[in-house]
């Protein structure tokens, strides 16, 4: 548990209310909890780094492409999808296509993880409806603090899974 004087600069100046409350780090400050997070990447190196990374915190489902979660979110809907650009089959750009095309899945934070360094990739992803875009090598630890952080600032993740940057 954090106190509000313990968190971020930004929560400080942003969110001076809640310096003396605490608060749970896994929810952000409107109460929601990433709890299903589907890890997409052809790499078995890197589901094995985010499935070791978030398993303790989170329900973590792993797909070796975009062909396999797409088939998969017919039974489910996760709070986040983690997703690489490069796949065979379905590379990611094509995958947040029929994400954001899908009534039942548009909602759905998908979070870009790739080695794609070109500012290209970047603004194609976020044209198409990504909520952010990391870039590779990352390490669990720090997979496990951006997603800490990224749950913590409001509008990111709302009760339903709804993301909205119009409420920051």
């Amino acid at each position: 548990m954090l106190t509000g004087v313990e968190t971020t600069k930004m929560q400080k100046i942003a969110y001076p209310e809640v310096r003396n409350q605490t608060y749970d780090t896994r929810y952000n400050i409107s109460g929601f909890a990433l709890k299903d997070i589907c890890i997409v990447d052809d790499d078995v190196f890197y589901l094995d780094v985010g499935r070791r990374a978030l398993t303790p915190h989170y329900k973590v489902r792993a797909f070796k492409s975009g062909t396999h979660l797409l088939k998969a979110l017919k039974h489910f809907i996760p709070d986040l999808i983690l997703l690489d650009i490069v796949m065979p089959e379905m590379d990611g750009f094509e995958t947040i296509l029929h994400l954001k095309g899908n009534e039942r899945t548009r909602h759905i934070p998908v979070i870009f993880l790739s080695s794609n360094i070109d500012e290209q990739s970047e603004q194609k992803a976020m044209t198409l409806g990504a909520t952010d875009y990391l870039h590779k090598p990352y390490s669990s630890h720090m997979l496990r603090k951006y997603l800490q952080l990224f749950q913590r600032v409001p509008g990111v993740c709302v009760p339903g899974g709804r993301f909205s940057w119009h409420t920051l």
